[in-house]
């Protein structure tokens, strides 16, 4: 309703008429029942439940015009009057006919299912067997019964041709592709009555009354009802009222009443169709879906006691999602309060309305505007900080209104959210309250300039918000004195009202915390009046929210998410620190259940499933970092493989560094100490046995030489200036830690607090002065965790030696995840240690650096035997002698090359010689946000022309533009790791993350664009490829068991954006790091040693990324759907959708003119068994398909990608917890790089 009622207040402040119509349907066998068993006549049953959605819908300010109950004599006349109109005027053959019906009816979802939507289960309670639909879950029963036909099958062709010629009618997309498949597949006559004697609940046959109307024919009709069908209008009538609707909203659940039987209900009747239908998903809970048997249904009436009705409205529509069910939480409602709402709406509300000493007003503010005091204000102000806001005034509110016409309300929220942010910013930036105090006669058009744009950006953001915070949009307009009659979308952009405005507020009288806009709420730390009043510094939680929203204005544009260790690794000879990784949490939950280590750290305990939460939360915060300390490795290696130098035996604790706010001792200085930041330095060592040997010390001074020489990107992502001094608090009987930070020069502060802690500082200048620094910083070592290779500029880019052992250590991960044979995911029947042609499949184009990266992974793949067993590296001939394999058992593995003149080479190089390709990615470099963008970055990319313009490097002025955003990265980045002379080791690590994510944005843009599919044409060819290697799995019953393809980059960044992944983790938003992998997994939880002899019923797939090396494999969800794993035909659906699987498609889509596509130009006479054999002959896909597929990437130029990796594999049949295991099928791993 909340959505319905949303998009009705959108046409309303659009100037259109609009209705909202909702209200209860309330017939039908299920309702018969639960009145029976609540001991009620259905009436009153229906009465009571009527009511109460009446009520929640006032509650919910919910502005229907009708509410309908199917119950009303109105509506029951209008029902049987469309009947009749079905039996009479459909045209002969397409009406209703009499007849015996046989089939599973579902009672809860009132609704017959087809054989194929059915199948057995176990009631989970009782155990009794039962048939249940396979779409809902939900227990159908066999009915066989006279009645009346709908012949729902003939309209099958008349619902295609419809769909076609309305491709938007469903949104999303994924849903109209949903129904298309039901017409094409399950559509069957539909029975539209139920005999009396059953059903007695229910509208009459008007000829017939021992026949009761189909619940779902007489609930659909209701729509007409409220339009004044058959009483103001009659078929055949021009004026047909406020039908037909222009939007549907309904739930995914009654999608197919909705898209399939009405519509071709109105078409026998004659009547228009509605214009619309939005589909909506579910709320679960912890994942789950809510169900009253579980006991996990939210009660709307208590959360909008708790949350007030705007916020959780605008939780509702910010967090609901048309990709897949949304996740309910008050965890998630409380941070989107705080950080939505308190700190970014109402914070920028106070600031600007109630300035707490009335030093401006928005009053005298607009005021200048009206009178032309601006005119010609970029000439009275150089500095151009007072401008930065006006762009976003300019393009903000077109494009949230363009998000709010195409019902994408997540995105205009969020719209929303990133204009107030940057304003909040721009406040920040120009502090107006500075201004405010100063005698320079051009203050004040400075001070009221600031005011009127910043006014500015929330009166629009106010009327945008009306329809999904009515309320409190209302207050915040009637807060900045915006008129009634000003409050439509018309208004909605920059200078379009100058009659605004309000008089500063009396400071005796400025509200307290509990009157503003978003008070505090129970639950969530409770601000303090002078700090919600000030809201300018970061004294508490909220400020330090307030703080972080106008550091994330300042990263927005770049989308920088990485964490400044996410690629390192500290080696010294006693102690070696890695990034705190999901790896290392069961290890770590483990030493956390210590009662001693709980009181030394002053820690709660956790659930396992909340230490995981914690480590992926650290793991992306900006004001801290953590590493695991682990027992020291052998110095001089050149890689850290995650899992095995920082295996669970070889941690022995923790080390953390957080960053707060710089506070002074002393009150009266006048030294501007804003942005200045004090770090606080936590290290645990966990078990008894290893303290006192020097592990802690070695850890806190490795960590503080990292710290130092990579300040400038901590600082940066931390939004500070300096980092003041070092602080640690200490129990006071841990002698031990307080020796150890006494030796490194720390002094305790102060007597011993309430906590019984300890207080030991020293300034940051002092640790660098310290004896001890020296020596740590020659000990210090980073150990890389990426893959490499020769920089791009260079054209010929090869493998270097330390890129080669990092796809061999990639390689070993398949191998001990596929092959090794205590693994879970072992693939049935592979050969664990000497390679078998007929298994393997790899391919890569005949470029050095791709079959040199694919190379290096199959030698980790299928190492030398005798690393395996010397015993199968020789053989013992008949005369007794002994024959060595050469190069201890070197396997060779066979790589399959692809040159440019074959067509092979589209399935991995898609992009590549496709025309259409090359212009749709130049219309991005020709966009008027990539000018933008490269107007803004001109300064910042010139700056490394000295450090790039000598003769190795070869570069002139015109190339250090954005437009080279890629390869000016790389040429820093490889020189920072490899050339010790290059000036490129003097870059900042801030300087050297703004490249990076420079580099992220352009590469992006130009390999996909929603609205551009032919930029994504390389994914569409490799999800082919992918198709084409797991069908031969599944329909050789698994005989092939793993694939590798060789590829380029840009084919991962089109396949995030095709595969709907940008949404899901930022991790997908640019280059993939080094050496990162992908895979597609095929698994199915029978306990059988076969092949599923049923693929399409008995598989499913899941799909899993790994970024970096160092990183986790972890599951994503594919295509929106918003699941962890897809049911194979649901799988082999999606990816078909967005898959070429011939040469000749390739060849038509990209306009090329290959040779090879000469021989697929002059097909459109064949016949459909020849167009059958040639499909054939061309790589065409079968229906069961399956597999795995990985890819990796080497600074996103070298990729390994796979394809499919295919044969069962088979989990052990205990987990550690006992649960069953499951089958998986298949797997398939890839190279790609970008030449």
């Amino acid at each position: 309703m909340v959505l319905a009622d949303v998009l009705k207040r959108w046409q309303q402040i659009n100037g259109k008429e609009a209705y909202l119509v909702t209200g209860t349907d309330e017939h039908g066998m299920k309702i018969q029942q639960a009145a029976l068993k609540e001991g009620l006549p259905p009436k009153e049953f229906c009465d009571n439940n009527s009511n109460k959605f009446k009520d929640l819908a006032e509650q919910s300010d919910i502005s229907h015009d009708f509410f309908i109950r199917t119950t009303d004599q109105e509506h029951k006349d209008v029902v049987q009057q469309f009947w009749l109109l079905l039996k009479a005027r459909a045209p002969e053959g397409l009406g209703l006919y009499k007849g015996k019906h046989e089939g599973w009816y579902c009672v809860s979802d009132e609704c017959f299912y087809p054989q194929d939507l059915v199948q057995p289960s176990i009631h989970p309670q009782t155990g009794r067997k039962m048939m249940v639909s396979t779409e809902s879950g939900n227990e159908v029963e066999w009915v066989t019964e006279d009645t009346w036909f709908f012949p729902l099958s003939k309209y099958k062709e008349k619902l295609l041709k419809f769909y076609d010629e309305n491709p938007d009618w469903i949104q999303p997309d994924h849903r109209m592709n949903e129904v298309r498949n039901w017409v094409k597949d399950h559509l069957e006559d539909l029975s539209v009555t139920r005999p009396a004697t059953r059903l007695n609940w229910g509208i009459k046959d008007p000829e017939d009354p021992n026949n009761t109307i189909y619940v779902w024919v007489d609930a659909l009709v209701n729509y007409l009802t409220t339009s004044g069908f058959g009483t103001k209008w009659q078929v055949g009538d021009e004026d047909t009222g406020i039908w037909p609707a222009d939007i549907h909203v309904v739930g995914k659940d009654i999608i197919r009443f909705h898209a399939i039987y009405w519509p071709a209900l109105l078409m026998a009747a004659g009547l228009p169709l509605p214009k619309k239908i939005v589909c909506h998903n579910h709320w679960t809970m912890s994942n789950q879906k809510m169900s009253k048997s579980l006991g996990n249904v939210v009660n709307p009436v208590f959360a909008i006691q708790r949350w007030s009705l705007d916020p959780l409205r605008y939780f509702l529509m910010k967090n609901g999602s048309f990709k897949g069910d949304m996740g309910y939480a008050n965890e998630s409602i409380a941070a989107i309060y705080e950080k939505h709402l308190q700190a970014n709406i109402g914070n920028l509300f106070n600031r600007i309305s109630r300035n707490r000493k009335g030093k401006w007003s928005t009053l005298e503010a607009v005021e200048c505007a009206r009178n032309g005091k601006f005119k010609g204000i970029s000439k009275k102000i150089d500095d151009l900080k007072f401008f930065q806001l006006d762009r976003f005034l300019k393009g903000a509110p077109d494009a949230i209104r363009r998000d709010m016409d195409e019902i994408n309300l997540s995105n205009a929220l969020l719209g929303i959210f990133e204009l107030l942010r940057e304003t909040n910013r721009y406040l920040t930036d120009t502090e107006p309250w500075k201004i405010a105090k100063d005698s320079d006669p051009d203050a004040k058009i400075r001070l009221d300039w600031v005011i009127y744009r910043s006014a500015e950006a929330l009166r629009i953001a106010g009327i945008l918000l009306q329809p999904v915070m009515p309320s409190k949009a209302s207050e915040l307009l009637d807060g900045l004195g915006v008129k009634p009659e000003r409050r439509t979308i018309e208004f909605a952009r920059a200078d379009s009202d100058l009659e605004y405005g309000a008089a500063p507020v009396d400071p005796k009288k400025h509200p307290n915390a509990f009157e503003s806009l978003f008070p505090p709420v129970a639950g969530i730390e409770m601000p303090d009046a002078e700090v919600v009043a000030k809201m300018d510094g970061p004294k508490n939680r909220l400020g330090r929210i307030v703080q972080s929203l106008a550091q994330e204005a300042r990263e927005a544009e770049n989308k920088v998410t990485m964490k400044i260790n996410q690629n390192i690794a500290i080696s010294t000879s006693k102690a070696f620190l890695v990034p705190y990784e999901a790896h290392h949490v069961r290890q770590y939950h483990a030493w956390m259940q210590d009662p001693d280590i709980q009181e030394a750290t002053a820690s709660e305990p956790m659930t396992l499933d909340e230490e995981f939460e914690n480590q992926q939360s650290w793991r992306i915060s900006s004001d801290k970092l953590t590493f695991i300390v682990c027992a020291p490795v052998t110095q001089g290696v050149s890689l850290v493989k995650a899992g095995t130098a920082d295996a669970d035996p070889l941690m022995r604790g923790d080390i953390n560094f957080f960053l707060y706010p710089f506070e002074s001792d002393d009150e009266d200085t006048e030294t501007n100490t804003e942005g200045w930041v004090t770090g606080e330095v936590d290290v645990m060592i966990a078990s008894p046995s290893h303290r006192g040997q020097g592990l802690g010390q070695a850890a806190v001074c490795a960590l503080l030489v990292y710290i130092q020489k990579h300040l400038d990107g901590i600082l940066a992502e931390y939004g500070a200036e300096e980092l003041k001094g070092l602080m640690v608090k200490i129990k006071e009987g841990n002698k031990g830690s307080r020796a150890l930070f006494e030796k490194l020069g720390f002094v305790q502060k102060g007597e011993v607090n309430y906590f019984g802690e300890i207080l030991m500082t020293i300034e940051w200048d002092e640790v660098l002065r310290r004896d001890w620094w020296k020596r740590a910083e020659v000990e210090f070592r980073e150990v890389s965790r990426h893959g490499d290779r020769t920089t791009k500029w260079y054209g010929a880019q090869s493998l270097t030696s330390l890129g080669a052992e990092q796809n061999f250590q990639v390689g070993r991960d398949y191998r001990d995840r596929y092959l090794a044979s205590d693994s879970q995911y072992r693939i049935l029947g592979i050969s664990e240690d000497e390679y078998k042609p007929s298994q393997i499949f790899a391919s890569a184009p005949d470029q050095g650096i791709l079959m040199n990266t694919a190379t290096a992974f199959l030698q980790g793949f299928y190492p030398p035997l005798a690393d395996l067993d010397p015993e199968i590296a020789s053989q013992t001939l008949n005369n007794g002698s002994k024959s060595q394999a050469p190069l201890d058992g070197y396997q060779y593995v066979r790589l399959h090359t692809i040159n440019d003149n074959s067509p092979d080479t589209i399935w991995i190089k898609g992009d590549d010689a496709c025309p259409k390709y090359v212009t749709a990615s130049k219309s991005f470099m020709k966009s008027d946000v990539f000018a933008q963008r490269e107007k803004d970055t001109k300064e910042f990319y010139e700056r490394f022309y000295d450090m790039l313009s000598d003769g190795v490097y070869n570069l002139r002025p015109e190339n250090m533009t954005y437009k080279n955003a890629y390869n000016i990265f790389d040429l820093v980045n490889v020189a920072r790791i490899h050339n010790s002379t290059s000036p490129a080791r003097n870059v900042s690590d801030e300087d050297l993350l703004q490249l990076r994510t420079l580099a992220d944005s352009a590469e992006l843009g130009q390999n996909w664009n929603e609205s551009d599919p032919a930029r994504a044409i390389g994914a569409e060819t490799l999800s082919g490829a992918i198709l084409n290697q797991l069908n031969q799995t599944v329909t050789s019953e698994g005989k092939l068991k793993f694939s590798l393809f060789a590829g380029s980059y840009d084919t991962f960044l089109a396949f995030f954006g095709l595969a709907d992944l940008l949404d899901v983790s930022p991790n997908f938003y640019g280059l993939p790091d080094y050496a990162s992998t992908m895979a597609f997994e095929l698994f199915t939880d029978d306990t059988t040693d076969k092949f599923p002899s049923n693929p399409e019923v008995d598989l499913r797939v899941r799909w899993l990324f790994r970024n970096s090396t160092a990183g986790e494999l972890e599951t994503y969800p594919l295509f929106g759907t918003g699941e962890d794993s897809l049911p194979w035909s649901k799988f082999v659906t999606e990816i078909e959708k967005r898959a070429i699987t011939d040469v000749g498609d390739w060849c038509t889509k990209c306009g090329s003119d290959e040779d090879f596509c000469a021989a697929y130009k002059d097909d459109d006479d064949e016949s459909a068994e020849g167009e059958s054999q040639e499909s054939e002959k061309k790589g065409g896909m079968s229906n069961a398909v399956a597999g795995v597929i990985g890819a990796m990437v080497t600074l996103g130029v070298v990729a390994i990608v796979g394809a499919a990796a295919f044969v069962v594999m088979i989990r052990k049949r205990t987990s550690p917890t006992g649960e069953k295991g499951s089958i998986h099928s298949s797997s398939t791993v890839g190279n790609v790089a970008k030449v």
